[in-house]
């Protein structure tokens, strides 16, 4: 069976390529991040046939015109990215030197190289910072762990997790992203196997399984601040899923394939959700949110827009003309790999 790193690999590399240093990288986002209090969108895109990265970031997304596109080039390969809003922070996952890039304070003009960097990582992916009580959570997808640092503020160098959840008990298997309900005392984390819930404030518990069909794979995570719902994406059933504290519900994306979507990011003051996958375009739609009187939740939503670069042309938006819908696959649980000849995804 294929492990969840070789998935992990083999859908950022498939993203690879070629890319110098041009004002904008050839477009082909994996990973997203919004900032909603500088109206700033993150992603990052590989570059040099997979074997490294760029991160462009797109300022003014809200203000008339095009909005104003910005990159840096990274080392290795994002394999995770995480903003911060309290402290202004930027986390980027870098799995080929097995490290955490962290850029503090950042702005649109001065990410240029990471302030620290965090070492002795295997697969690095997922990143969140427990504001409340200063820690660093850290995701490490091999052999499939949650490391804890204490002090995330300042933590730099090779260090030692002062907490470290593993093992059969902890359920990690492959995880990829984290988002956290502060209110509720949730820790979700996005597995190789669906979403864990681990109690925020007692780790050392076992974790919960959300409630999404078996063999889900789960990859980007996204927690709605003003309704405390969970977005999580799903991208072999080209879906997301809603989770509202209690039960989950599937919403079908309309006209997409591929490997969509695989990361997210909210808006939460336009209530818009940015998606983004194997693709060269990043797409834009409604926050899935209930409707009508009885308060149901679509079972299926078209992308509103698409966003994206032609070269180094500004970015622009396109409304899709949809193709029938794909037709819904169940994820079995294991492994998957890319088959060139369908130029889709299979179980192992």
């Amino acid at each position: 069976m294929r492990t969840a790193g070789i998935l992990l690999v083999t859908a950022l590399a498939l993203a690879g390529v070629s890319a110098r240093t041009a004002p904008v990288p050839a477009f082909q986002p994996v990973l997203v991040a919004f900032d909603v209090s500088h109206d700033r969108l993150y992603s990052t895109v590989p570059a040099e046939a997979g074997s490294r990265s760029s991160l462009v970031f797109f300022s003014g997304l809200g203000q008339e015109g095009s909005p104003v596109p910005s990159s840096m080039e990274l080392p290795g390969v994002a394999s995770g990215l995480f903003y911060d809003a309290e402290t202004n922070s930027l986390f980027i996952a870098n799995s080929s030197d097995h490290e955490l890039l962290i850029f503090d304070r950042v702005d649109s003009g001065s990410v240029r190289s990471p302030t620290r960097v965090l070492r002795k990582f295997t697969f690095p992916t997922g990143v969140y910072v427990d504001r409340a009580e200063g820690r660093l959570f850290v995701l490490d997808a091999h052999p499939g762990s949650l490391l804890v640092f204490d002090h995330g503020s300042s933590i730099r160098g090779e260090r030692q997790p002062d907490r470290l959840i593993s093992g059969r008990k902890s359920g990690l298997n492959g995880p990829f992203s984290i988002a956290a309900d502060p209110k509720r005392s949730r820790l979700y984390v996005s597995n190789f196997d669906g979403v864990l819930i681990f109690n925020l404030h007692d780790l050392s518990a076992a974790p919960e399984r959300l409630d999404l069909p078996s063999g889900t794979l789960a990859r980007g995570l996204a927690l709605d601040p003003q309704s405390g719902w969970l977005y999580i994406a799903a991208p072999m059933i080209h879906s997301l899923f809603v989770y509202d504290g209690l039960k989950s519900k599937r919403v079908k994306i309309q006209g997409e394939t591929g490997l969509f979507p695989f990361s997210l990011a909210l808006d939460s003051n336009r209530r818009k959700i940015f998606l983004s996958g194997v693709d060269p375009k990043i797409g834009v739609m409604n926050l899935p949110a209930p409707v009508g009187s009885d308060g149901t939740i679509p079972e299926e939503q078209s992308i509103e827009r698409w966003f994206q670069l032609e070269g180094n042309a500004p970015p622009h938006f396109e409304h899709p003309v949809p193709p029938a819908p794909p037709g819904g696959i169940s994820s079995p649980p294991g492994g998957f790999v890319f088959d060139k000849s369908s130029d889709g995804w299979k179980a192992s």
